[in-house]
């Protein structure tokens, strides 16, 4: 019995020692996702890009306690340029449209993707799951360059102003059969995960 629990004790020391390898590169991937990020911020604002892009990152605010660590890049929010359905005196807003990166307890992190909407307009689905939990060390700059592009080719496909060309529609069409799969298999953590994330761009799009 003793070997059993020593084998076991050794198991769980590289466990945890595996799960706090994994969160301390948190902070290496949210340097090398921000850098990208704001080199297509840098470059939409000299191509007058039709709306601002920012970034939100969970390390700079006042407690990160309670809640996942997260990068987040997204659009700003903007009219549509009529009124709302209740409420003629009250333009139309549209927001989202945000690109998000979060670690999970385990130290895995996933790459989920919402769309623009409005009082007007939305997409039949409330997101996209670009990549299940894996390990930070996994989001190369390829594979983040290559969410950017499926980020954008999002808002071509859920913006009221949107004028989504082939590749865009055949990106969306992938995504949407990827995600039956992967909507089949989802955990409650990561469930949980993606209501949390969807809590905080919801705050952040409203100002509260």
């Amino acid at each position: 019995m003793r070997k059993i629990i020593q084998k076991h004790s050794k198991k769980f020391s590289e466990g945890f020692q595996l799960v706090y390898e994994k969160r301390q590169s948190w902070n290496d991937l949210a340097e090398r996702s921000t850098k990208l990020f704001e080199t297509v911020i840098t470059e939409a604002k000299d191509v007058k890009f039709f709306e601002n892009l920012y970034i939100e990152d969970s390390r700079k605010g006042k407690s990160t306690e309670h809640m996942p660590k997260f990068i987040m890049f997204f659009c700003g929010r903007h009219p549509v340029g009529t009124s709302t359905l209740e409420d003629n005196s009250k333009l139309a807003v549209e927001s989202g449209a945000t690109l998000t990166f979060s670690q999970c307890v385990f130290g895995d992190v996933m790459c989920i993707m919402y769309p623009f909407k409005s009082d007007l307009h939305k997409r039949n689905e409330n997101h996209f799951i670009l990549s299940m939990p894996k390990d930070p060390t996994w989001y190369t700059e390829k594979r983040i360059n290559n969410f950017i592009k499926y980020f954008f080719s999002y808002c071509q496909a859920s913006s009221f102003a949107g004028n989504p060309d082939i590749i865009d529609k055949y990106r969306i069409n992938k995504l949407i059969t990827m995600n039956k799969i992967k909507n089949i298999n989802l955990s409650n953590s990561i469930s949980t995960l993606i209501k949390s994330i969807f809590n905080i761009i919801k705050t952040i799009n409203t100002g509260s």
